[in-house]
């Protein structure tokens, strides 16, 4: 009798680890901790209007300047890492002496 009231408790314990440790995955895995498997990667967003935004996307090594609405994304141009370098303004300097947006700005400016 007590033989299987401890194989039973023993049982009950390694099924409360082995969901415990079901849902310690399932969760890292929607937050996104643990590995990363993602490809494509918002560096930067910035809204230019009630419910338009313009999204810098990493995919792999290439970056995609996308202009987004409620009902459509658009590509608006590939963007070349050595273009988007020289368009900052000073990469010496920190991002808080910075004015934010500069970069994202001249770069936007680039493009009329």
């Amino acid at each position: 009798m007590i033989y299987l009231q401890s194989l039973t408790a023993l049982a009950l314990v390694l099924g409360l680890i082995g969901l415990f440790y079901y849902i310690a995955q399932r969760l890292a895995n929607r937050t996104g901790g643990g590995i990363s498997k993602r490809r494509i990667k918002v560096v930067e967003r910035v809204a230019v209007g009630e419910k338009r935004v313009l999204l810098l996307v990493q995919v792999g090594q290439q970056q995609l300047l996308l202009g987004a609405t409620s009902n459509n994304i658009s590509m608006l141009s590939p963007i070349d890492q050595e273009e988007l370098i020289e368009e900052l303004p000073d990469a010496e300097k920190s991002d808080e002496e910075l004015n934010p947006g500069t970069s994202f700005r001249r770069l936007m400016e680039s493009f009329r």
